[in-house]
């Protein structure tokens, strides 16, 4: 495949909505890792609610957010309060 048919191919694949829900898709699953990786870090081993609690939040804006407030929270009740 030459050059410019990769070139056409990727844009086509960029501008696909099952490509782009994919690349949501990633970005909400290592999210999420990243709060549990770094809450367990600070706070140790999540339960089994808190798990699946972080695992059942679909929106990236509020698992940002959880990222970011894992620096500050005083343990996984705290950093979870609200959701």
């Amino acid at each position: 495949m030459g050059k410019f048919n990769e070139e056409k191919w990727l844009r086509i694949l960029e501008d696909s909505s099952t490509f782009q829900g994919a690349v949501q898709r990633g970005r909400i699953l290592e999210r999420r890792e990243t709060i549990l990786w770094f809450g367990t870090d600070r706070f140790g081993p999540p339960s089994e609610q808190v798990s699946t609690l972080v695992n059942r939040i679909s929106d990236l804006d509020q698992l940002c957010a959880l990222a970011l407030r894992v620096l500050h929270a005083t343990g996984w009740d705290d950093l979870l309060r609200g959701v």
